[in-house]
């Protein structure tokens, strides 16, 4: 999937997700996708700020990121 594509369906799910089970997995599974793609930088910036690059790379608002982040069920 493009940046696009998970910008749209980010669009798309994001207001969803409390009336969709299938809307608030698609938000969750782009939040570890959006987590995993910032491991992957290896500069020097702090891992925070990676999370940043990424979410304005993929067109996600880091509100929205941060709401469903905290919406998850812990699974670790």
């Amino acid at each position: 999937m493009t940046n696009s594509e998970i910008a749209d369906a980010w669009a798309e799910h994001y207001p969803k997700r409390h009336d969709r089970h299938v809307s608030r997995q698609v938000c969750t599974l782009i939040s570890e996708l959006v987590r995993a793609k910032s491991n992957f930088d290896s500069s020097d910036i702090s891992p925070a700020f990676r999370v940043i690059v990424v979410l304005d790379t993929m067109g996600i608002p880091g509100k929205q990121f941060e709401t469903v982040k905290s919406e998850e069920t812990p699974h670790r």
